[in-house]
């Protein structure tokens, strides 16, 4: 019975990966563009199946220079295609097709400098003559500023590619067969996720090494706030001129905002200066070291093994300790909480189990501290707090946790502290403004923003993406806009600035991915669990779903941002919930789908962001 239930895991676990491969390698075109110009341009392929418009999110670019180049990157699936359209470049000019060839698994490639490829060409405006060279491609003449022809496809003509099927699936077979053994040795002590932890580390350490300056967002800005704290310990007042070139389009700094990191990066940085780095580097040093110690503590410490696990799950998670922003620190944070939260011998349950070796005032000053520094961290994260408090009110109600007099004044205690930190230096903010920072911060705004994001602007001449509610966007109309989907995107693989998107075959096999995973959550915790792991669900459930609504709602208010880092206090939350339910949760088809979501992860870090975001210059020859 026990070989029948490994082999049918394996069979289970060779269908993902089949699926897997079928989403993002075999049903997906390759385009392989070879092409000519004496001038810095961009080439765009938009694509379509009948019926639809053209869309920016149906489009792939390739950045021209001057000379020849070689492109090579993936469509939709062709036989969803019906025509494209090719814009060759942007502006006036001549550019030389070399060549243009669409293959996909299955079928006979598509050739566009054949002669009866070349008579489905259809002459959009600013397009000018269209030439063949007697070498094998064709020239275009761009006459405008917005060339553009269209060519429709024909039909596919299939080929007979049965050998390779029947070797792909072996291999996978066999990558079966060593993910199931591996996860029958390692699943009970959790130990694959320190493993997956260093290879995380090491993708981002690659991408803080290689990856070139404020290409990612608003790092720019994030790099001008910490190198203020490299010279200073106490923010400055609005308005002072050691703020300078640290205001965005916005005309916001976020010295202003009176978040912590920028205070540690910045001390961090005076420590690594005797390396003589870039700042921007020391600064993502500092968040890489901040995975370095999740790590580290996941390596000692059983409870940070599964606590840490929902960290595998998105490569945007680690997209965010590759560069330097203010996000990773609270994250750090928020992990650090769910620890403390579920572990049985964290200071904070010992101290609510009456131990009284927990209870002295450096213990309770360290928590109040740790809570306190995430207060002073994004407004996103109040969510999770707000789930911490819910989960201790949830565990007085089961009686988890005894309802007496010294461990309420305990809970209290922690939180007296923490709300003490927290608004000492609200307190210390608004004396250093005289009181009137919400003053001084609109006069900075009118001053260092940009023309269409200034207070005075009128409404209509505003940048558009800002107070849609007063311009009269409805709710459903934002729907309408995609915001659910841009923020999915940006939430489970989304480089630069959404400039590095993967493809539509990757979301959805994602999205197919965490439904599932999801679906095998609820239903793990209908069968195995009981009222109490249904409650705690709920109650999670709840949790994300009010930051959600909150996204949304300032999206629709102040700036219409679909970002999937508003969505970081989720992995604490799941965290939570994942180690109290880990007896349920702890099943082979979890382990599998979690898996899964680490490659998709691994495949959207390396092939997508890695390879699609701009490098630094090397000083080699």
């Amino acid at each position: 019975m026990g070989e029948l239930r490994f082999w049918g895991r394996v069979g289970f676990v060779a269908l993902l990966l089949i699926g897997l491969w079928q989403f993002l390698f075999a049903a997906r075109a390759e385009v392989l563009l070879h092409v000519e110009t004496t001038q810095r341009s961009i080439f765009k392929i938009y694509y379509r199946s009948a019926g639809e418009g053209w869309s920016e999110y149906r489009m792939k670019m390739a950045a021209l220079g001057r000379g020849k180049a070689e492109f090579e990157f993936h469509l939709a699936d062709l036989r969803h295609i019906s025509e494209l359209r090719l814009d060759p470049l942007e502006g006036k000019g001549e550019i030389r097709v070399i060549s243009l060839v669409l293959h996909q698994d299955g079928f006979v490639p598509l050739v566009l400098t054949s002669p009866e490829q070349m008579k489905r060409l259809v002459r959009g405006r600013d397009i000018g003559e269209i030439t063949l060279d007697g070498g094998g491609g064709f020239f275009i003449t761009s006459t405008g500023h917005d060339p553009g022809l269209t060519w429709t496809l024909p039909r596919l003509s299939p080929v007979k590619i049965f050998p390779w099927v029947v070797a792909r699936i072996g291999v996978l077979l066999l990558l079966s067969f060593l993910l199931v053994l591996f996860a029958q040795k390692m699943l009970p002590r959790w130990l694959f996720v320190p493993g997956g932890l260093l290879v995380v580390l090491t993708l981002v350490c690659v991408m803080a090494g290689v990856s070139r300056f404020n290409i990612h967002p608003d790092e720019g800005v994030h790099v001008a706030a910490a190198q203020y704290y490299t010279k200073y310990t106490l923010p400055p007042p609005v308005g002072d001129p050691r703020a300078e070139g640290t205001y965005s389009g916005y005309g916001v700094s976020r010295l202003y905002n009176g978040e912590i990191a920028y205070l540690f990066a910045g001390k961090f940085a005076r420590l690594l200066a005797p390396l003589d780095l870039p700042d921007y580097i020391a600064f993502r040093l500092f968040n890489a070291a901040l995975l370095l110690i999740l790590l580290s503590l996941a390596v000692a410490r059983p409870v940070y093994r599964i606590v840490l696990m929902p960290l595998l799950l998105s490569p945007q998670i680690w997209y965010i300790f590759s560069y330097w922003n203010s996000e990773a620190l609270a994250l750090f944070l928020t992990m650090i909480v769910a620890a403390q939260l579920v572990g049985e011998h964290s200071l904070w349950n010992r101290l609510l189990a009456g131990e009284r070796s927990a209870f002295t005032p450096l213990h309770l000053f360290g928590l109040g501290l740790l809570l306190g520094l995430l207060l002073l961290c994004k407004l996103n994260f109040f969510a999770f707090l707000l789930f911490v408090g819910l989960f201790i009110c949830w565990r007085f109600f089961l009686g988890e946790i005894p309802l007496r007099r010294d461990v309420v004044l305990r809970i209290v205690t922690v939180t007296v502290v923490a709300l003490g930190i927290f608004g000492g230096t609200k307190f210390f903010d608004a004396w250093n403004n005289d009181f009137h920072k919400s003053e001084r911060m609109l006069a900075a705004c009118e001053q260092h923003a940009e023309p269409a994001c200034k207070p005075s602007t009128p409404l209509d001449k505003k940048f558009f993406r800002l107070q849609m509610k007063d311009r009269g966007v409805s709710f459903n109309k934002l729907i309408e806009m995609h915001w659910g989907e841009l923020a999915f995107r940006s939430s489970v693989g989304e480089y630069g600035y959404s400039s590095v998107p993967g493809s539509f075959n990757y979301y959805d096999f994602v999205r197919a991915l965490m439904l599932a995973l999801g679906m095998t959550i609820v239903v793990s915790v209908c069968l195995r669990g009981g009222l109490k792991e249904i409650s705690l669900v709920s109650l999670a459930t709840a949790c994300c779903l009010a930051l959600i609504a909150m996204a949304f709602y300032r999206s629709w208010t102040a700036d219409f941002q679909a970002q999937g880092r508003y969505f970081l206090p989720m992995a604490g939350i799941f965290s939570v919930v994942l180690y109290r339910l880990r007896a349920s949760l702890g099943n082979i088809i979890t382990v599998s789908l979690s898996a899964l979501l680490f490659g998709t992860s691994f495949y959207s870090f390396i092939f997508v962001g890695l390879a699609g975001l701009d490098k630094v210059a090397l000083p080699f020859n």
